[in-house]
């Protein structure tokens, strides 16, 4: 849609900003959007979006029908920020202060934005008719930065030129250049258009810039400097309190906490590792950013591992257990709905697409999942997913309950040959080796699968060292 201004705008009043060491909670003070529109239908979806919950989502609008053309949408706000307006599938940012009223026209391709701060409500109109470079990583992460860079510098001068022809405030200015900050270090963080760029196999699905680490390391021995490539960037930027809706700053924050811990240029979604981030996300934020922080970690690590085992829903069940007591008995929707609905065996026994999966033994025999799990009467059998023989030196000496499921190569099935349990070795081919990484979510090798003889998923990780003391301690916990 293209824009224009329908009234010139009179003396601003100055916004106040919030201090940013301020822990308490502000009031809620009512907002006022009145929509209308010339065409008859545009109306049937208006919607301001809510960046605070904990994915992008509609919030808790009170939508009044005034007239056939005309809406009013209300809801609290409680500091200065950017809300998102949406209208037949197009999105309108719109900068925000509590006790606002804005007045919105639509004229078929057109909108119109009045009120008191007629020239804050309307920026992001003018900003989008410049022809800035989006940035988008096409193999070289230098150029991608510079790209993003670049980008970035040229948002500030046209803020610093807007604000120098227009009226606005102070606290426009510094929530604008916060927003253009940590849109770019988003940017830096989860690259946009890594997904799916490096196949490394068929199932990589690691966020935003760990997949360029990852294959960088495999494939070029090539480690990148983190520290570097983010500027040097501290955790104590992101402690702003003041701009706790921003959606930029809360999309970024979670994958630069992960760097914290990425060891051996790795993030798995584990149980130590959540314990690790949690601490660190207490050490470090309170208020709403901590419990935005907490929420997201067990969505995510609900998501990318823990509910496919038994030792991960028991974990994340005994989290929200304690999540809500320290709020007062109360989990929000989406951590409600996961901990009555989700955090159930279920979800843990492992289907007949997978153990019906073809593996082969050494002498070329077919076999299946189900049936090497079945060889034992014992009530558990560790599965080792391997992708290179040479990486079983990780591993402890395999027990006759074990078996290595390794992909199918002529170097990997020769070494299986020679590998003095060879009669506990199976290879799969690599469409089998991928359903088997997707199913149960693997993003490095060695991985190890605990399933009991009900083909229930005890748990799984990925295999390293200092692992050993955790997967012993599942296991007789277990056999009791």
């Amino acid at each position: 849609m293209t824009f224009y201004s329908c009234t010139k705008e009179n003396t601003k009043k100055e916004h106040s900003s919030s201090n940013k060491n301020h822990l308490h909670t502000p009031p809620l003070k009512p907002v006022n959007i009145y929509v209308t529109a010339s065409k008859k239908g545009t109306l049937q979806n208006v919607d301001i979006l809510n960046y605070e919950r904990i994915y992008k989502a509609h919030q808790n609008n009170a939508v009044e029908k005034l007239t056939n053309d005309t809406l009013k949408i209300t809801f609290n706000q409680e500091i200065p920020s950017y809300k998102e307006l949406e209208i037949q599938q197009e999105f309108y940012k719109i900068f925000i202060v509590p006790e606002d009223s804005l007045y919105i026209h639509i004229d078929n391709d057109t909108i119109a934005i009045s009120g008191a701060y007629e020239s804050q409500y309307n920026f992001y109109n003018y900003l989008n008719t410049q022809q800035y470079e989006y940035p988008k990583f096409k193999g070289n992460l230098d150029a991608y930065k510079k790209m993003a860079l670049d980008t970035y510098k040229a948002k500030l001068n046209f803020l610093k030129t807007y604000a120098e022809e227009n009226t606005v405030s102070t606290t426009f200015k510094n929530y604008t250049e916060a927003e253009f900050f940590f849109e770019y270090y988003t940017n830096l963080l989860l690259p946009n258009g890594v997904s799916g760029y490096y196949k490394t196999n068929g199932y990589k699905k690691l966020p935003g810039i760990q997949e360029v680490i990852h294959y960088n390391t495999i494939h070029h021995n090539k480690n990148l400097n983190l520290t570097t490539y983010l500027d040097s960037l501290s955790i104590e930027v992101f402690k702003r309190p003041d701009l706790f809706e921003n959606h930029y700053l809360k999309k970024a924050l979670p994958h630069f906490i992960k760097f914290y811990f990425l060891k051996e240029e790795k993030f798995t979604y584990s149980i130590e590792n959540f314990k690790a981030e949690k601490q660190f996300v207490n050490k470090h934020f309170d208020g709403a950013l901590n419990s935005y922080l907490l929420r997201r970690m067990y969505i995510d690590y609900y998501n990318q591992n823990l509910k496919k085992s038994v030792s991960g829903i028991t974990f994340l069940a005994s989290e929200l257990k304690e999540y809500a007591r320290n709020n007062k008995g109360k989990l929000d929707v989406v951590l409600s709905s996961m901990y009555r609905t989700k955090l159930k065996k279920e979800s843990t026994i492992i289907p007949n697409e997978i153990l019906d999966q073809v593996l082969l033994d050494i002498t070329n025999t077919q076999n299946t999942l189900k049936s090497i799990i079945s060889k034992t009467n014992n009530s558990q059998k560790e599965i080792y997913l391997i992708e290179d023989m040479q990486k079983s030196e990780l591993i402890k000496p395999i027990n006759k309950n074990g078996f290595y499921l390794i992909l199918d190569t002529p170097i990997n099935k020769q070494e299986a040959i020679n590998f003095k349990n060879s009669d506990q070795v199976y290879y799969v081919n690599q469409k089998t080796f991928n359903s088997l990484l997707k199913h149960f979510k693997v993003y490095y090798t060695p991985y190890l699968a605990i399933i009991d003889n009900e083909f229930i998923l005890v748990h799984g990780d990925t295999v390293k060292k200092e692992n050993d003391s955790l997967i012993n301690s599942i296991k007789n916990k277990s056999s009791k």
